[in-house]
């Protein structure tokens, strides 16, 4: 889960834009900022991350929810947070 939705939305429109989702992706084209386009992906990131929380909720299910800093600054800590999560710890 990105904290930032603003950054979230602009990652995903450069992706997009240039082919390249994953580090080690070649880019296949140019990026051209574009205000709609990131106010698009923001309303379309919140209205999934609305989505899966609803059907999280009607079926009395918990998930363990990592942030993209969480991830990038201490993976270590999200591993260990997992398994405990998994009960394999």
């Amino acid at each position: 889960k990105r904290e930032d939705k603003v950054q979230q939305a602009i990652s995903f429109v450069i992706a997009k834009q240039t082919g390249m989702w994953f580090d080690g992706d070649e880019s296949r084209g140019k990026t051209e900022f574009c205000k709609v386009e990131v106010e698009n992906a923001i309303k379309m990131l919140a209205f999934h991350e609305e989505n899966w929380e609803k059907l999280f909720d009607r079926l009395g299910i918990f998930p363990l929810v990592i942030t993209h800093n969480e991830l990038s600054t201490d993976p270590h800590t999200v591993v260990k947070r997992v398994a405990a999560h998994m009960g394999v710890a």
